[in-house]
């Protein structure tokens, strides 16, 4: 196995940027952490609401191709690649739906139905799969982003529904916040990757100063 130290410092950097991203615009548009009635919604053309939709796309584009890589360098068996890939599809189909909801008008609800099924079953699949993750410094990471993942779609899936029941404010989180969240716990996992591969090149290093 041979980690490539400057492709995980290169994934640790983005993972950050996409974070300060998020950091930036909760500031930026004045966010509140809970719904807030009062609170004015900023308007925005339409190119610069579509920048704020591309932008964490690309970002989290390359960190779920970091998860192909590590699949690859960890020696995992590659049909996980499956699990991963499944949800990140249904990712990219759900932000098109939406915007095809927007300008078609038409079926909105019957897709919006269709994307939180979708959504469900690639990420009940993705858990599966990374139960297989064989090497196990990199399963807790893998689980706990899919158990992270799982949080954050039933609280913004349910919550709103709670919120009209109970009426309690915290209930209507806000949801763009909940789904930073599991790329939180991508940042310790590159660290300790960066880590593992400064050993395993301090190794190799000693085995070649011993052969001389």
């Amino acid at each position: 196995m041979k980690v490539n130290k400057h492709i995980a410092l290169s994934l640790l950097i983005t993972n950050g940027l996409y974070l300060a991203f998020g950091v930036w615009k909760f500031i930026h548009f004045h966010e509140t952490f809970f719904k807030d009635f009062t609170r004015k919604v900023p308007r925005l053309a339409q190119q610069d609401y579509l920048l704020l939709q591309v932008v964490p796309l690309l970002f989290t584009i390359i960190l779920y191709v970091g998860f192909f890589w590590l699949i690859i360098v960890f020696n995992e068996k590659k049909w996980i690649w499956s699990g991963i890939l499944s949800f990140f599809i249904c990712k990219v189909y759900s932000i098109v739906a939406v915007f095809m909801g927007e300008v078609i008008g038409t079926g909105y609800m019957e897709m919006m139905t269709f994307v939180h099924i979708f959504t469900w079953v690639t990420l009940l699949y993705m858990l599966v799969t990374f139960m297989f993750v064989a090497n196990k410094a990199l399963r807790p990471y893998f689980w706990l982003f899919a158990v992270l993942w799982a949080f954050a779609e039933t609280w913004n899936h349910f919550g709103p529904a709670l919120y009209d029941d109970y009426g309690e404010r915290w209930m209507l989180v806000n949801r763009d916040i909940v789904y930073y969240i599991p790329f939180i716990i991508t940042v310790p996992m590159y660290l300790d990757i960066i880590k593992k591969a400064r050993q395993i090149n301090l190794a190799s290093k000693s085995e070649l100063d011993i052969d001389d």
